[in-house]
């Protein structure tokens, strides 16, 4: 064996290790939830090869011993959201946005298919809505009005969640690169951020859906994570014309506050921005 190839193996045992202790004391320390793409990320950057097998050794060894199978699930979103993160940092030409869309994109699929598949096995879904109803029952909420559908706010927790352990792990990635001599990738300023228009058309698609079948938790849900999507690129675009008339980028404190109030306008903008070229137009 040379001594690259024992350098490699000994690297790859260490961050697959380091992945698996994340996983183990996420229970005492549920912060660590947001970093346990990190070690396959890594692994993925520096021994691509490696990231294939050794974190595919350990979830078959945890699909074949663990009796839970949610334990599957907590062990397959991240290793796929830290390979597919890995394996676009790779790519000639990316920036630390386009590692971030693609990070966001296979955590948030990773996540809904691991619940959907949990839903339809076990009731998942309906566990955790009985638990919910119990302690808002307990704690004398909701006593005259009907509880929400934990699956109609979920894809929306789910994809905030998915945004910042993307975003930190982006962070920590570059700090640790870069003393290993790799180049950083950094995320786009703000006011550059634009989505791809097959968002635009998605939403349309979905709209066209749900007034033919009618209202469907899984879709609304869908549909509230495109609202919150357009209403960040309504607000990216606002700091683009800030920017464009070099105006102070503190304003965005003010109209971030009237967004929340009042999002429609960000809404709209976000769904213009990414349907034209009103940028070229400024």
């Amino acid at each position: 064996m040379s001594q690259n190839e024992s350098k490699e193996r000994l690297e790859s045992l260490k961050y697959t290790g380091l992945f698996l202790l994340f996983i183990i004391l996420m229970p005492l320390l549920p912060i660590l939830s947001l970093i346990t793409p990190l070690p396959i990320l890594l692994l993925t950057i520096k021994h691509p090869r490696s990231a294939l097998i050794y974190p595919a050794i350990l979830l078959l060894i945890v699909t074949l011993t663990s009796e839970n199978p949610y334990t599957v699930g907590i062990f397959l979103a991240p290793v796929l959201i830290g390979i597919t993160m890995g394996i676009c940092y790779r790519v000639k030409h990316t920036t630390g946005t386009d590692i971030a869309l693609v990070g966001v994109v296979s955590g948030v699929i990773s996540s809904w298919i691991i619940i959907w598949i949990a839903q339809s096995l076990f009731g998942f879904l309906d566990l955790l809505d009985q638990k919910l109803n119990q302690t808002w029952s307990t704690m004398g909420i909701y006593e005259q009005l009907e509880p929400p559908q934990l699956v109609d706010y979920l894809p929306v927790m789910i994809f905030l969640f998915v945004i910042c352990m993307v975003l930190i792990n982006i962070w920590i990635m570059n700090k640790r690169l870069i003393r290993a001599e790799f180049p950083g990738k950094y995320i786009t300023p703000f006011s550059k951020w634009k989505l791809p228009r097959i968002f635009l058309y998605f939403f349309v698609i979905l709209m066209l859906v749900s007034l033919w079948n009618g209202e469907n938790s899984w879709l609304m849900g869908i549909l509230n994570v495109l609202y919150l999507l357009f209403m960040i690129q309504g607000a990216a675009f606002t700091s683009f014309w800030l920017k464009s008339r070099d105006w102070s980028q503190k304003w965005m404190i003010g109209l971030v506050l009237f967004h929340i109030v009042f999002p429609l306008p960000f809404l709209i903008l976000g769904m213009v921005d990414i349907g034209t070229s009103i940028r070229k137009k400024i």
